[in-house]
């Protein structure tokens, strides 16, 4: 009797289940190694909000440093701008005295233009990410904006606590460097902050540039107490901190950062009891990174302009000096009459501030609902707020030009230039007519 013969068919049954059983582990391998990469996907995510969050923190730490300081400063560029205007309100035949009374009104040009250059300057340090772009940038005018920046640091608060801090400037004939000067200058103000703090008594601080084969290279030294080889070693490590509670171990870590994002290097010399010296190296700027000078605008005849501004006083001031330039202007304090001069009258270019009650509180949605009605209208928001920067007009809906403020009037000019020309734009791409005001 002949036995059945089983065994290739138990082999293939065998087979057939180990492969089921490899597809079953690889399977579960696949979904824990998907589990594996969410969860570090979200661990990842999670460690970069934090990251933002301490170096947001860094940035404030360092505002906060400087804001008491910043307020004196600002209320000593007031106090001419204040005396020499009522001075002169109460002694009105001062004006009869031109030579004298033109010297006053100098000093409250002078120091509107102080007070002025202080905020921009504190805007520009706190620029929003978005606004980081590389561009060409000169070391001299970030050491210059520093050293104004942190004057009150080094200078009042040293001097209030009995000590004397010199700020010395040696600047070279440097060329430009690429990169962020928002983030320059963020990583020179840690540097001076560094060092301000690193003084204890009387002491010195110098900031220096100078180049040489095709490297831009800024200097931040001081007569403080100086490093150990151990905090020389690890003073650039995120949270590294011989300051206590009164730091946060972020800032040379930002400084590193930066320096390493732009291609650089950075070298520290230090000895305890003699000070440190921090030296920042950039390439310098080849010609192909040279920025395309910006056209020169045509010239503009007269136009008819609506301002749009609660402020009395600014839209006095600007509507005074546009008509001073031939221009037709029209003024209006709230949205109500704004809306009812451009239904009854045709403009050429609107002029709104950024902060306007009505309108959703809001200038940008009055300039949008202008463009949407009559698209030919140039709009310019004027914005004193860090909010809108000169660059963003491109990227706002409804928005030609934007004018920062305070204006002068070559500022003011420039702006109805600049809207003048997306009129033209305008025209000449729908094909209308080239007779118009503007042209």
């Amino acid at each position: 009797m002949k036995l059945p013969c089983t065994g290739k068919s138990n082999a293939a049954k065998l087979q057939k289940g180990g492969l089921k059983t490899a597809d079953r582990k690889s399977a579960d391998m696949v979904r824990k190694l998907r589990a594996q990469v969410r969860e570090l996907n979200a661990e990842l995510a999670g460690l970069k909000a934090r990251q933002e969050e301490i170096i947001q923190n860094e940035r404030l730490h360092a505002l906060g440093q400087m804001a008491s300081g910043l307020v004196h400063d600002f209320n000593n560029a007031l106090t001419p701008i204040l005396g020499a205007s009522d001075f002169l309100v109460m002694n009105p035949q001062m004006l009869d005295r031109r030579t004298d009374a033109m010297k006053l009104i100098e000093s409250i040009k002078t120091s509107a233009h102080d007070a002025k250059k202080m905020v921009m300057q504190l805007r520009e340090f706190y620029r929003p990410k978005e606004d980081l772009a590389p561009q060409r940038v000169n070391l001299n005018s970030i050491a210059d904006d520093v050293a104004l920046l942190t004057r009150p640091k080094w200078r009042e608060e040293a001097c209030a606590r009995g000590a004397r801090i010199r700020m010395k400037l040696d600047l070279r004939d440097i060329p430009d460097v690429v990169a962020s000067d928002s983030q320059l200058r963020e990583l020179l103000m840690n540097l001076v902050l560094n060092s301000i703090d690193a003084i204890e008594g009387d002491g010195a601080i110098t900031v220096g540039t100078s180049h040489s084969n095709g490297t831009v290279a800024v200097t931040v030294s001081d007569t403080g107490k100086g490093m150990t080889e151990e905090v020389r070693r690890r003073c650039f490590e995120p949270f590294f901190s011989t300051k206590g509670r009164n730091g946060t171990g972020m800032g040379l870590a930002m400084v590193y950062g930066i320096v390493k994002k732009y291609h650089g290097s950075i070298r520290i010399e230090s000895e305890v009891g003699r000070g440190t010296m921090f030296e920042i190296s950039l390439p310098a700027a080849t010609d192909e990174s040279a920025t395309v000078p910006e056209p020169v605008a045509a010239p503009v005849q007269s136009m008819d302009v609506l301002i749009y501004d609660s402020d009395a006083l600014s839209r006095e001031i600007f509507a005074k000096c546009l008509r001073n330039d031939g221009h037709k202007v029209v003024a209006a304090a709230s949205v109500g009459e704004a809306e009812r001069k451009i239904k009854s009258k045709r403009f050429d270019i609107v002029v709104v501030d950024v902060a306007t009650p009505g309108c959703n509180g809001n200038g940008v949605e009055f300039a949008r609902a202008v463009k949407m009605k009559k698209p030919g209208t140039g709009t310019i928001l004027m914005s004193g707020s860090s909010l809108y920067l000169k660059d963003d007009a491109q990227r706002i809906e409804g928005v030609d030009v934007i004018l920062p403020k305070p204006a002068t009037i070559s500022e003011l000019r420039g702006a109805i230039s600049d809207a003048a020309q997306k009129i033209r734009d305008y025209k000449t791409a729908t094909g209308q007519a080239e007779s118009n005001p503007t042209s």
